[in-house]
């Protein structure tokens, strides 16, 4: 997809949000703009701290996050045109396919329509403007590894049904109480994961605060964290509250990564085969 080349300018708001900066610090201020502009919504840090120069004033400006800055007003303009322009660009394929159908059933036998797939998205461009809706309304701190984020929506969300699936799940992950509790998956990670999200509900009568979380991960592990461990630790607390036990790992035993990754894997595992073993015990009860 061709790279916008342009986003709106506000003038009364840039002059009244620039009243008190230096004509140097303006120019500092509209260059970052314009790479956060062309570099995907996020400035690598590198570069942010070489062109910002010491400039506190315009650094205030931005956000940091962990891949880069950004400028939220800035990220929210573009993500209003990446929207308008998708939902421009699926009405008129919509328009185009409803007359290639008309013009198929007008010259049947000279031209026969071919791929009517019913369940399948037709064209990929069209699969990659609906991404972007997704990817826009995800949390910008957590919004990293656009690429790979795409090439997992695409593998994944193949059908209708999928990009059904794929809505609920969106809807439960942003409004669960990880999200506004500010513990956010990656991007990239959770367009591969998103199917655990499908049938969430918020579990209750669990340790559910990072202050009994981090006292229950004192009292379960010592000086080592086995996957078993882990485990017994990952059972007494909701699945969206998973990344704090992560987080908490990733400090306290450095380069222990795989135990948390094993747990947690055979963790989901297990929770989608009680939900396979639910479902076939239920599937012949009358409703």
């Amino acid at each position: 997809m061709a790279k916008d080349p342009c986003f709106p300018f506000y003038v009364n708001d840039f002059l009244g949000g620039t009243m008190f900066m230096n004509n140097e610090q303006v120019g500092i201020y509209i260059k970052l703009l314009c790479i956060q502009h062309q570099h995907g919504g996020i400035i690598d840090k590198k570069i942010f701290n070489e062109v910002v120069n010491g400039h506190q004033q315009v650094k205030d400006k931005f956000v940091e996050t962990e891949d880069g800055f950004f400028n939220e007003r800035l990220a929210r303009e573009m993500e209003k045109r990446t929207i308008k322009s998708s939902n421009m660009s699926v009405n008129a394929l919509k328009r185009w396919e409803e007359h290639k159908q008309k013009h198929c059933k007008s010259n049947a036998i000279a031209m026969p329509c071919k791929d009517k797939v019913k369940d399948k998205i037709k064209d990929k461009d069209e699969k990659e403007k609906q991404f972007l809706i997704y990817w826009h309304k995800y949390p910008a701190k957590r919004r990293h590894g656009k690429d790979v984020a795409l090439k997992r929506f695409l593998d994944t969300a193949g059908s209708e049904k999928d990009l059904k699936d794929f809505d609920i799940a969106f809807n439960n992950y942003i409004n669960s109480s990880n999200v506004k509790s500010g513990f956010i998956l990656r991007g990239s990670r959770w367009f591969g994961e998103w199917r655990d999200w499908i049938n969430y509900v918020e579990e209750k009568n669990l340790v559910n605060t990072g202050r009994d979380i981090s006292n229950l991960l004192v009292s379960k592990l010592g000086k080592i964290a086995t996957k078993d461990m882990i485990k017994s630790v990952l059972r007494e607390i909701p699945e969206n509250q998973w990344i704090i036990v992560d987080q908490y790992l990733s400090k306290r035993y450095p380069g222990g990564g795989d135990s948390f990754i094993n747990a947690e894997r055979e963790m989901r595992n297990e929770r989608r085969e009680n939900v396979g073993r639910i479902q076939e015990l239920t599937k012949n009860i009358a409703v």
